[in-house]
């Protein structure tokens, strides 16, 4: 696959990049300083702007993050880009109605302040207000902006520096189309090294159906850090746990933690926490595990809460932060719901990384997974059983220092240290499971932790395989429905699927099998619900809905033609003497052919044993292609055979050029039907005597013409 990476800078500025070039499950890093300063523009110089990658593809197939790091401050931020969306034409969409998207922010120290950014992909200028309240929904302040087209805006979150709240909402408004601004953000403290990603999302609709949900936080570090990971001497994690109500309804979640303690799954209930409309909360998750048995637990926690509800309606963010503030590491709080497989955008274990991987079972009965790295030039699966419940940790540098052949004999060369990953059931990423999974890649020596998209491996789109279609009347052909998943991996749903007709006087379809029932045009129609590429664990617009979950999935329609079964041949006379013209009705009579056509072509080459060289004729021959209407379920004349002139150069110079008499002009005639069914082939004949002539179609002939 080979992708076009485009910059533009705040300005508008436009500056194509170099294509990229990407294998099958590959990975590229542009590095976008220098390919700034490749386009002669001074490395030192600060500039802002927005990514656009350009590929073809039948699918969204790509996962795309943009990092910006500031190595000496240790602060870190991560975006995921999302697909572009295209101009809605006759969507009913207003082009002055009111978009809302909600995010966010809270401070872990009194130091930490933050930056909200708007880019404007569109070619028109738009202006949007940014709101910024705190954990009452209380105005602090509002930024107003316009973003030229193309362009970026940053907002500084001046109001987090004097409020003495820590954690509130923002808001920001447009008006124009759905997605039609890019928004993100960050918090920071560069004094302690602090960075966290700032999310905004949707609000739910009044329409969104309510849903009964379980949410999960994986990989929550608590007490002090572990010693695989090499952290300073004395680092200790606390998990925080902040949500925002994005609705007028209240809630209230009765959190829970898991974890592993001994090779066992152990949980416990957290108090039950109020979210009352529009507000922001923090659970406090260091003071609620104080409290409890986990209060010396060094490890990684998992916490879980069932909320019931419109998707979306609440906003969390979630993570563990070091005493220094130092050691930041974001997670996504995702909701859990069966998937297919899940692929992990990115691992890297160079120049002082490393990747953590953290899994959860939620189910009550224990599952069997496959842990696949991709790598260039190869992959390494890794097996690995989860009890019910059950969580587990590990590093990626743990799997590659190992050095322990898969079952396939592959083992991760050491000079390897980057690729993707994918982890699904053993009998391939088209297997439902039910696993949460979350990823970061953190750095030690850098104080830096880099969360990982995760991106679904589910049903991309799908097709009906005969497209378009024909059958006959009576007869029957087989459809398929076919499943296109994201890696390219195809799965047939024939028997799943919901099969359907836009006319069942013309044809029905029974798991995938058409019959014809009359002659006419139609519409086949398959959909099956199924698991679907819904978007990425990461995107902030997912966070409400069960990642990778089923949803309905329709093949385009799919258009065919019933025609004849048959045709009964009539032969009505001679014509140029030597040739013969034929009638043609159509079978079954009981049905109404008007309207359509027929036309002829030849499924193969002919034979003509009264050829020679130089004689004019076509050794090979043909028939012309010609296409009649319909009327009264007739079609014709179709003229056989070679004209008088032709028959008369035959018998009167082919004796002297070595042809025996008779002589024979076999040719093949496939006969269709609204140029879709083909409905019957026939073998056209003219057998030239030395002083006679017949010719046949369909096995219906002339008798002998003296000549």
């Amino acid at each position: 696959m080979t992708v076009t990476p485009i910059l533009y800078l705040s300005n508008g500025q436009r500056f194509q990049l170099a294509d990229v070039n990407l294998e099958p499950a590959g990975i590229a890093v542009v590095n976008i300083n220098q390919a700034l300063a490749d386009k002669g523009i001074a490395p030192y110089a600060t500039l802002r702007g927005y990514v656009e990658i350009q590929y073809m593809w039948p699918w969204d197939a790509l996962c795309v993050t943009i990092r910006n790091v500031d190595v000496v401050h240790s602060v870190v931020f991560t975006h995921n880009l999302r697909p572009a969306k295209q101009p809605i034409v006759g969507s009913g969409i207003a082009a002055g109605q009111l978009q809302t998207y909600e995010g966010m922010w809270w401070k872990q120290d009194a130091g930490v302040t933050g930056f909200v950014s708007v880019s404007n992909p569109s070619a028109n200028p738009i202006s949007a207000k940014i709101q910024v309240s705190d954990n009452r929904a209380n105005v602090l302040g509002t930024h107003a902006v316009t973003v030229s087209a193309h362009g970026t805006k940053v907002v500084d979150l001046l109001e987090l520096q004097t409020t003495s709240v820590s954690q509130g909402g923002l808001r920001v408004t447009y008006e124009g189309a759905e997605g039609e601004l890019l928004l993100s953000g960050a918090l920071e403290d560069p004094a302690t090294g602090y960075s966290a990603n700032l999310q905004f999302r949707l609000p739910p609709k009044p329409t969104d159906t309510p849903a009964v949900l379980t949410y999960a936080a994986l990989g929550l570090m608590t007490g002090e850090a572990d010693p695989m990971m090499r952290f300073p001497a004395g680092t200790r994690f606390t998990p925080y746990f902040l949500a925002r109500n994005l609705t007028g309804q209240p809630y209230s979640i009765r959190p829970r933690l898991y974890w592993e303690e001994n090779s066992t799954s152990r949980t416990i209930p957290l108090p039950q926490v109020s979210i009352p409309p529009y507000t922001a909360v923090n659970l406090n998750l260091g003071s609620m595990i104080s409290g409890t048995s986990l209060m010396n637990f060094n490890g990684s926690l998992n916490l879980t809460f069932d909320f019931q509800g419109q998707p979306g309606s609440l906003q969390v963010s979630s993570g563990s932060v070091d005493q220094k503030n130092t050691y930041v590491f974001q997670v996504s709080t995702q909701a859990v719901g069966e998937s297919a497989g899940k692929g992990l955008s990115y691992w890297s274990t160079a120049n002082g990384d490393d990747t953590m991987i953290t899994l959860w079972n939620p189910a009550d009965e224990e599952q069997d997974f496959v842990f696949t790295l991709f790598f260039s030039g190869g992959h390494y699966k890794y097996p690995m059983h989860l009890g019910p419940k059950a969580t587990r940790s590990f590093n990626v540098s743990e799997i590659i220092q190992t050095q322990v052949p898969d079952d396939e004999g592959n083992v991760i060369p050491p000079s390897v240290h980057e690729g993707s990953a994918e982890i699904a059931g053993p009998e391939g990423e088209t297997q439902p499971i039910l696993v949460a999974v979350d990823a970061g890649v953190y750095n030690v020596q850098k104080a830096t932790c880099i969360p990982i998209c995760i991106d679904c491996s589910g049903v991309a789109y799908a097709f009906i395989t005969a497209n378009p279609f024909a059958t006959k009347v009576g007869g029957t052909t087989q459809q398929s429905f076919t499943l296109q998943f994201k890696s390219g991996t195809q799965s047939n749903g024939t028997a799943a699927a919901t099969w359907g007709t836009s006319n069942t006087v013309v044809a029905t379809v029974k798991a995938g099998l058409v019959t014809g029932v009359s002659a006419g045009s139609v519409n086949l129609s398959a959909s099956l619900y199924t698991i679907t590429q819904t978007g990425e664990v990461c995107s902030p617009e997912q966070d409400g809905l069960p990642s990778c979950g089923e949803s309905l999935v329709s093949a385009p329609s799919c258009p065919g033609m019933v025609g004849p079964s048959a045709e009964i041949t009539e032969y009505e006379g001679a014509y140029q003497i030597s040739a013969g013209q034929f009638q043609m009705t159509l079978e079954p009579s009981s049905n109404n052919y008007d309207g359509y056509s027929v036309t002829e072509s030849s499924p193969v080459l002919g034979s003509n044993t009264c050829w020679w060289s130089g004689s004019g004729m076509v050794q090979y021959p043909t028939v012309q292609g010609s296409t009649w209407d319909i009327a009264d379920d007739q079609y014709g004349l179709d003229t056989v055979g070679f004209g008088s002139g032709v028959v008369n150069l035959i018998q009167t110079q082919g004796a002297a050029h070595d042809v025996e008499f008779p002589c024979t002009v076999d040719i093949y005639q496939s006969m269709t039907y609204d140029s879709d069914d083909l409905y019957v082939t026939n073998l056209l004949t003219q057998t030239v005597g030395s002083n006679t002539v017949t010719v046949c179609r369909a096995g219906v002939c002339s008798g002998t013409i003296p000549y």
